[in-house]
C-alpha cells in the first residue's frame, strides 16, 4: 500500500482533497464576487496544508499571498 507522508493512504488522501473540493462547490455560490470566492478556495487549500501552526501569517503564505490582508483579483 502507498502511503502519504501524513500516514494515511494515498486513496485516503484523495478522498480528504474530494471532501474539501466539495465542501468549496457547495459554499461557493455564498460569495457574489469571484476575489472572494477564489480566496475561499484557496483557504481551504491552506487549510489543507501541512504547517505546525495554522494562523493568519501561515495560512496566507500557504495560499501564496504575502499577508494575511492581502487580496488578489481574479
Amino acid at each position: 500500500m502507498d502511503v502519504a507522508p501524513s500516514g494515511l493512504g494515498l486513496a485516503a488522501t484523495e478522498r480528504y482533497a474530494d471532501a474539501w473540493n466539495d465542501l468549496h462547490e457547495r459554499i461557493a455560490h455564498r460569495f457574489a464576487r469571484c476575489e472572494a470566492r477564489k480566496r475561499a478556495e484557496r483557504s481551504l487549500v491552506g487549510l489543507r496544508e501541512r504547517m505546525p501552526r495554522k494562523d493568519g501569517w501561515q495560512l496566507a503564505e500557504a495560499m501564496g499571498e504575502t499577508g494575511p490582508g492581502r487580496r488578489s483579483a481574479c
